[in-house]
């Protein structure tokens, strides 16, 4: 409690402090006379008779008047003068945005009055902010839209899909690239609270369509008050009550029959899949005090059920679990507001595993032809060598039972208060929750696989590839507030959060157990054994301030200039500072000129650095009592395997342990051997560089935007975003060789988080005598190269607003993403180690890898709209097209003596032979067209609506993912090299009926 007021001083200190993070737009009127001066003295009086509000405001010298914070809604106005007539018109006011209604009185008595009707400019004059600012209802009512704000954010420019490996089981989760950001540097906020995933930057809490007013998608531009973030931020504003009785009630539901499925693949039978869903909303809105207290209320109820199959496993997730949540509104006055907000997407994702049986091929040993001396091997893995895969299987056995958790309880409580014309104030508490438990009746079998031949057979009755309890809990302060003063619009703000992450994890039954080929074990297969785990409870701080000014310089001409200061603590697992990052300033600024003076037409440019925060995934991994051990064994497959998945013969003789695990059995001699982490929580002085920087980003906007006629816009702008210092882990070993002469040892690395291709300063134990010894090494020592990302893109944009029965937006994007790093996640391999990939951990796997990066999409198209008849019958279509991803070929290091080679198949190589990132070529573009019928019509009085909505039409099937494993772990060629492991979405039917009052 007495930082909340320590902070509330400091803002009420600063030039001003302003509501929370955009929940309200804002609305700006130059009043002119009939000869076009500018009008001092006009009174404006603004009113939303919904939920009561009324605003009164009086033109100044430069005949503008303007209202701050206002709930994103339609506005009346009227303007009176004596000696003019009174002049009445209707605005809508959006989530973020300015909207500018200048409007010209006429002579004539006062009770004379002048209605007039019309839209407002669609180009925002006081904002470099690109993007998409949407209402969810007019939206869904308008076009075939998935029902999550990410596939919505997808409708915006320059967004894309990230990879399958990082969606995850979170249902309602879809992970997308904003701006050429990874997906896991992305920023969601709901009625001003961070929900943004803080454990790896992947994703965010659930909040349903049927509970979202207003989404704002800001893909880049955007103002100093936010942060956290180097990729896009999606900002929704939540439904609130209102005067009038409303509500509605919606079902939704893609039968199984209805659907279709992706191609078969190497990896999976993918056609014998199932999936259904059904999905029924309800809500209800109203006063419980007229003009006083509101209350909105939801309940989405989803029904899902999906059937997955891989050749060894079916696996059957189902959920069935209500979200809901609702929101309290109290004008206490005219000018002092209280809201409190409830969402809850607790939900339990039942998953049960099946036996996958191929008759003739499963539990059988057939001769294997690659083998000169007429060895054995288990016919389902000589059945994936080469196409045409199995096609005749079916699931038989329950072999598991889990329960997957995700997602808890959010609250939100904001005050926001107008004490002045010129001063507003707000602050806020957020509370956001969420459960990443996995546990299952399977937690005790050993997580095993077989991938020799290049396919994947899952062992064992294991059901979730690792157990334990894994829970993040965000408590959020905020002090805001805006201060007006002649031409300058000043806003300032302070926020902090106390972020935790309690996390105790495993692999299922303790240890891994993969089979792979091999090409130096005598028996030509050998089977790699992982120990993991990990525990405790780590904390992570972060504040913040910001000050900005909006500044209309001339009536033509604004400049908006802000500073952001951000500040990240991050603590060990007990409790002692681990890493801190003080003293982040980010400059924003933005020029705006509207050559025309009419509010139709800007030219714009703006710079900005972001910054990005340190995720607890660094914490849990580094600063905890982390266990990771790795050991490669020859293996001899005539003996097979036992039931569980384990070597027959081998017993698990636990950790760091190699005399007794060797030569049990069926497990020979060892062939590799590595421990990443030993159980004890490290020093800092062990794992940290002290003279690192901050993970930050600078980005150049330029553009132009302008309305032609009544209802177009259209506009161009052209982006630039560059890495300056990242932050990851990387080996010093080669640098303390190159010093000292001195071999750390083979398997025992000395990891140390920082800059990589930055000089290091640190601490190691040179001598031997047990302290810690400082040292310091330069860039060309270490050995690594500058992490380098780099986004360029050109964008055209048009939109046409809903007139004369129809609509039409869209966008093209050229752009070209390359370098040698990411960013938070790997795509390349899937893995979603924030902070932590395998990217710089030895200089041998950053060989090769500089080049066109992942969400390199060079042509990104978008067109999508709607047409209403009169009849009531409505049709919507989304049109969407953009190019491959680039495809790499990773191998084994061809040095078995460097470190690297120890990283299986994870360097740029095939078979020995380089291939830098992304020159392997790219996948097929992909396109498809979404499109809706609508029906409305009015029964007893309320209005309904039943509905076809049909997504990929054409159904599509272009890859979207290959195999870009060159070779298999062992260093032999993988057969399945560049084949396809994952399609475009395939052709969905939902079929849908809603009802309104």
């Amino acid at each position: 409690m007495k930082k909340v007021l320590v902070l509330f001083m400091f803002a009420a200190l600063i030039a001003g402090a302003a509501y929370a993070q955009e929940t309200t737009g804002t609305a700006r009127a130059v009043v002119t006379d009939p000869d076009g001066a500018a009008l001092p003295g006009v009174t404006v009086a603004i009113s939303d008779p919904d939920i009561g509000l009324q605003r009164t405001g009086i033109s100044d010298a430069r005949g503008i008047v303007g209202f701050r914070a206002l709930p994103p809604g339609t506005y009346q106005l009227t303007a009176t003068l004596d000696g003019f007539q009174t002049y009445k018109s209707s605005f809508q006011v959006n989530l973020g945005s300015e909207t500018n209604f200048d409007f010209q009185m006429k002579l004539g008595a006062i009770t004379d009055v002048i209605e007039v009707t019309g839209e407002a400019p669609l180009v925002d004059v006081s904002s470099t902010v690109a993007g998409l600012t949407v209402s969810t209802d007019d939206l869904n009512a308008k076009m075939p839209v998935q029902r999550e704000a990410s596939y919505v954010a997808l409708l915006a420019p320059a967004t894309v899909t990230g990879d399958t490996a990082f969606n995850g089981y979170t249902p309602g989760q879809n992970n997308i690239s904003m701006s050429g950001a990874s997906v896991a540097e992305n920023s969601y906020q709901v009625n001003g609270l961070n929900i943004t995933n803080f454990r790896n930057g992947i994703g965010s809490t659930m909040v349903p369509m049927e509970f979202v007013e207003e989404m704002q998608v800001k893909t880049g531009g955007y103002e100093a008050e936010f942060g956290r973030s180097t990729g896009g931020v999606i900002n929704m504003v939540t439904k609130s009550g209102s005067n009038s009785l409303h509500g509605n009630f919606s079902l939704y539901y893609e039968p199984e029959d209805l659907q279709e499925q992706e191609p078969d693949t190497y990896l999976a039978p993918n056609s014998d899949e199932t999936r259904e869903t059904m999905e029924a909303n309800a809500s209800l809105g109203g006063a419980i005090l007229k003009d006083k207290l509101f209350y909105f209320g939801f309940v989405r109820y989803t029904d899902n059920d999906f059937l997955g199959l891989s050749y060894g496993q079916g696996t059957r997730r189902e959920t069935s679990d209500p979200y809901w949540g609702g929101k309290l509104d109290w004008n206490i006055t005219p000018s002092h507001r209280l809201e409190g907000t409830y969402i809850s997407d607790d939900v339990a994702v039942d998953v049960t595993t099946y036996d996958y049986y191929i008759p003739g091929v499963t539990g059988e040993m057939c001769a294997d032809p690659s083998d000169p001396a007429g060895g054995m091997v288990d016919c389902l893995s000589l059945a994936l060598r080469s196409a045409p895969y199995p096609s005749n299987g079916y699931i038989t056995d329950t072999t598991g039972h889990g329960v997957d958790n995700r997602g808890g309880d959010n609250y939100i409580i904001k005050y926001t208060g107008i004490f002045t014309e010129n001063f507003l104030l707000s602050a806020q508490y957020g509370d956001n929750q969420f459960d990443r438990t996995n546990k299952s009746s399977g937690d005790n079998s050993p997580y095993a696989f077989d991938l020799r031949g290049g396919g994947y057979i899952h062992l064992g009755s294991w059901v979730n590839w690792s157990r334990g309890n894994a829970f993040d809990e965000r408590k959020a302060y905020r002090v805001d507030a805006d201060y007006y003063m002649g031409n300058h619009s000043f806003r300032a703000g302070v926020d902090t959060e106390e972020n935790n992450s309690e996390d105790l994890t495993s692999y299922s039954g303790g240890f891994r157990v993969g089979y792979y080929d091999s090409n130096t074990s005598p028996t030509g297969a050998a089977v790699n054994i992982r120990h993991y785990f990990n525990g405790g409870s780590f904390d992570v701080n972060s504040d913040a301030a910001y000050i900005q000014d909006s500044w209309a310089v001339t009536p033509n001409l604004t400049v908006n200039l802000g500073v952001r200061w951000e500040k990240f603590e991050n603590k060990n697992s007990l409790g002692q500072t681990f890493i801190e990052t003080s003293d982040q300033y980010a400059p924003r600024l933005g020029v705006i000129w509207d050559p025309s003076g009419e509010g139709r037409s800007k030219i714009y440019g703006s710079y900005g650095q972001y910054y990005l925060p340190i995720a607890s995934n660094t914490n849990i991994r580094m600063a905890g009592g982390e266990i990771y051990e790795s050991a490669t064994y020859e293996w001899d497959p005539a003996q097979g395997y036992n039931p569980d998945g384990t070597p027959v013969g081998w017993t698990n003789c636990g950790v760091m342990n190699l005399e007794g695990c060797g030569n049990q059995g069926s497990v020979g001699n060892l062939q590799t051997y590595a421990v990443y982490s030993d159980g004890s929580v490290p020093d800092p002085k062990e794992v940290l560089s002290f003279n690192f920087d901050p993970m930050s980003q600078d980005e150049y906007i330029l553009g132009y935007e302008k309305m032609v006629g009544d209802n177009w816009s259209i506009g161009v702008r052209g982006v630039w975003r560059e890495f300056n210092k990242v932050i990851e882990d990387f080996t010093i070993d080669d640098a303390l060789i190159a010093r000292y002469g001195m071999d750390v040892g083979y398997g025992a690395f000395e990891y140390r988080l920082g800059n990589p291709g930055s000089s290091f300063q640190g601490y190691f134990d040179v001598d031997g005598d047990g302290v810690l010894d400082p040292v310091s090494f330069t860039a060309d020592e270490l050995n690594y190269p500058k992490p380098e990302r780099k986004y360029g893109a050109l964008e055209f944009t048009f939109k046409r607003r809903f007139a004369d029965h129809w609509m039409l937006q869209g966008s093209y994007t050229w752009s070209h993403l390359w370098g040698n790093y990411e960013g938070e996640v790997y795509s390349d391999v899937g893995q979603d180690d924030a902070g932590l990939t395998q990217m710089f951990d030895f200089p041998g796997l950053m060989q090769n890898s500089y080049g066109n990066l992942p969400q390199d999409r060079r042509h990104n198209l978008k067109i999508f709209g709607a047409y209403a008849f009169d009849s009531g019958l409505q049709i919507g279509g989304n049109f969407y097209y953009h190019s491959g991803r680039p495809i790499n070929a990773l191998g084994v290091y061809p040095d078995a003596d460097n470190p690297a080679y120890l990283y299986d198949a994870a360097a740029y190589f095939n078979q020995g032979q380089p291939v830098p990132r992304g020159a392997a070529g790219t996948t097929p573009s992909i396109m498809g067209i979404d499109g809706m019928v609508k029906y409305d019509f009015q029964v007893a009085g309320l209005d309904m609506n039943v509905r076809l909505d049909v997504f990929n039409i054409f159904d599509n099937s272009n890859p979207t993912e290959v195999q870009e494993y060159a070779d298999q772990d062992s260093g032999a060629a993988n057969p399945h090299y560049l084949d396809p492991t994952h399609f475009q979405q395939p052709r969905r039917v939902r079929l849908g009926f809603g009802l309104v009052f």
